[in-house]
């Protein structure tokens, strides 16, 4: 939507496998060659291997070089951090705007879910890089209001140069489908099972509610390790029959199968990071008219929801009858899917992610 007013040139790190799967990455460069947005691609890294991490950056940066001297760039949009790392030595040489989208607290998320140590040299790094990268923007972008608040305590002018925006969903791939209803309780797991989730913890509520109610089922859709899934499962003695794993990259089929969940559960480890949060799957689900089961992780989930689309549980085994009680509830309401999509088309569609992103490029460019 955006690049049918701005031209656009797409820098971005890619992980080997992705470059490998042919079909993905020519559908990815067909779409972008459509919105006449040019895309030039690296291959990703992670900073545990410094030696490439770094040659991929002085890469995009010799690369970023001859894109500022051929072209009269106005404004850098940041989404993340790793790119981060070039803009001081662009700003020597060059002068533009600075758009930063968090996409949450990244350094922190290393230390609360890939054992970086806050005192160690990678995370000290990123954090310098962090407060820098704040007070050059002309404007930051913060998918939680939780987020922009902790940040302001230590910067109170951000408040001025800041907004949200929450992962967005594109309404053409994720919308709601007809299906007849049944006695069943279909509920879906979506995405990973570890590093920032407790599946284990999902596991063990469901092995209690299987007990309690036969007419259930749970589908498991994730790149994770299916055996290790499996595994995990068939010690906790969870029947097969009351469960599916799946995975999809097809958008087409994954509509499908949300639409499929009576509700999508998940539980996020609490930690500080997870305050800067938001899955993406959340606008997903809800632009499906499906309603959400997970924790309280931050306090975007009481804010921006109201209890006709999102039970609040920490899945309790003990308290496994009432929460079976109120999903039954939320999958029987006649209302369920107009409230969900309410709340996505509020505040998870991609039509007002666009909004704002062009109110701060008309105010800055």
């Amino acid at each position: 939507a955006l690049s049918a007013e701005y031209n656009f040139t797409l820098i971005s790190f890619e992980k080997q496998e992705d470059i490998n799967n042919s079909p993905l990455y020519e559908e990815t460069k067909s779409i972008c060659d459509k919105n006449n947005i040019s895309w030039i691609s690296f291959t990703y890294y992670p900073f545990s291997k410094p030696f490439y991490a770094f040659s991929s950056l002085l890469r995009a940066l010799f690369k970023l070089f001859i894109i500022f001297t051929h072209n009269k760039i106005q404004a850098i949009h940041l989404r993340g951090y790793s790119l981060g790392f070039v803009i001081p030595l662009l700003s020597l040489f060059f002068n533009f705007k600075l758009f930063f989208d968090t996409r949450g607290f990244w350094a922190d998320e290393k230390v609360d879910r890939a054992g970086w140590n806050k005192n160690g040299l990678l995370y000290n790094i990123f954090k310098k890089l962090e407060l820098y990268l704040f007070k050059k923007s002309s404007h930051i972008f913060f998918l939680t209001k939780h987020a922009q608040k902790i940040v302001s305590v230590y910067n109170p002018d951000l408040n001025k140069k800041s907004s949200i925006i929450r992962t967005c969903a594109n309404g053409n791939y994720f919308y709601p489908l007809h299906r007849n209803s049944d006695d069943v309780l279909k509920l879906g797991y979506l995405g990973t099972i570890d590093t920032a989730y407790d599946f284990y913890r999902i596991a063990k509520f469901f092995l209690a509610a299987s007990k309690l109610r036969q007419k259930i089922f749970l589908t498991i859709l994730t790149k994770s390790n299916h055996k290790k899934i499996h595994k995990m499962l068939s010690e906790l003695n969870i029947n097969q029959s009351f469960f599916r794993i799946s995975f999809t990259r097809d958008l087409i089929e994954l509509n499908q199968e949300i639409n499929n969940f009576d509700l999508c559960i998940f539980y996020l480890n609490q930690n500080f990071s997870i305050k800067a949060s938001m899955p993406t799957k959340i606008g997903e689900v809800l632009a499906c008219g499906i309603p959400i089961a997970c924790n309280n992780f931050n306090e975007e989930m009481q804010s921006s929801f109201s209890p006709d689309t999102l039970l609040i549980t920490d899945f309790e085994v003990q308290d496994c009858k009432l929460i079976l009680d109120q999903m039954l509830k939320l999958k029987h309401r006649e209302d369920t899917k107009k409230n969900c999509l309410e709340i996505y088309k509020e505040f998870f569609s991609l039509e007002r992610g666009c909004k704002e992103y062009n109110r701060c490029y008309e105010r800055h460019l």
